[in-house]
């Protein structure tokens, strides 16, 4: 695993980006840098954020939190979430519960795309 630091990227209903400054509560900040993208959680909440797993796939992909992976015995791409209660990163299709994947042999997976621009990967049954 890379040294981990925490990167976000970010879905608003048309494109995603890298997120440069994430501002959690009612705040504003100084971006002097115009090439930098900022998002304010608590203004902005249409924004979907997703977390860097500090992980990358076997093309050195890195692995986002909403990615959709395969490989690894995944014979279909899954989604990758987070899973609060369990503090764990899962994989699940459709509405399923998921289950805990191991991220450590990240270089067995693919990231082939992501829950909100290949929504289609995920149609059809699991297996």
């Amino acid at each position: 695993m890379e040294n981990l630091r925490f990167k976000f990227r970010a879905w608003d209903g048309h494109e995603i980006f890298n997120v440069d400054v994430l501002a959690i509560g009612h705040c504003s900040w100084d971006c002097p840098d115009y090439g930098k993208r900022g998002i304010s959680l608590a203004y902005q909440s249409f924004i979907k954020v997703m977390q860097y797993t500090g992980m990358k796939d076997k093309n050195e992909i890195p692995i986002y939190e909403g990615d959709l992976i395969n490989g690894g015995g995944l014979l279909v791409p899954f989604e990758l979430y987070w899973n609060t209660p369990s503090a764990e990163w899962y994989v699940k299709r459709g509405d399923d519960e998921g289950w805990k994947i191991d991220l450590s042999c990240s270089k067995r997976y693919e990231v082939v795309g992501n829950k909100f621009e290949d929504k289609h990967l995920l149609e059809g049954d699991a297996v």
